[in-house]
């Protein structure tokens, strides 16, 4: 798990970083929007699950080896030096997944 957990992250990065770019060439040639719809309904799709499946599968392993729950268990994974790296991410998840629902709610 702890191999990958990492993937779904890359995975939702990536994909989202399509999106902006299948975006910015829309608004450059001008194409409209609904040709994309379908590569929009199923890539943030895929982006939601990976941004949600990425924190579970390390939470859900810290947890199984007695480390206790986040924010806590993280030290056990990346020492307490980089604990603040941590909650800096915390917050790039929550604004992830918000932009995400928010657009899973236009394409549905």
């Amino acid at each position: 798990i702890y191999r990958l957990f990492p993937l779904f992250g890359l995975l939702a990065f990536g994909t989202m970083w399509g999106h902006y770019v299948v975006w910015a060439l829309g608004v450059w040639s001008g194409a409209d929007s609904t040709k994309t719809a379908g590569y929009s309904k199923i890539t943030h799709t895929i982006v939601l699950i990976s941004i949600l499946l990425h924190p579970a599968l390390i939470i859900y392993k810290l947890n199984a080896e007695g480390l206790g729950v986040p924010p806590e268990s993280y030290k056990a994974y990346v020492g307490v030096a980089l604990v603040k790296f941590i909650f800096l991410g915390m917050l790039c998840l929550f604004a992830f997944i918000a932009f995400e629902a928010r657009l899973l709610k236009d394409v549905f």
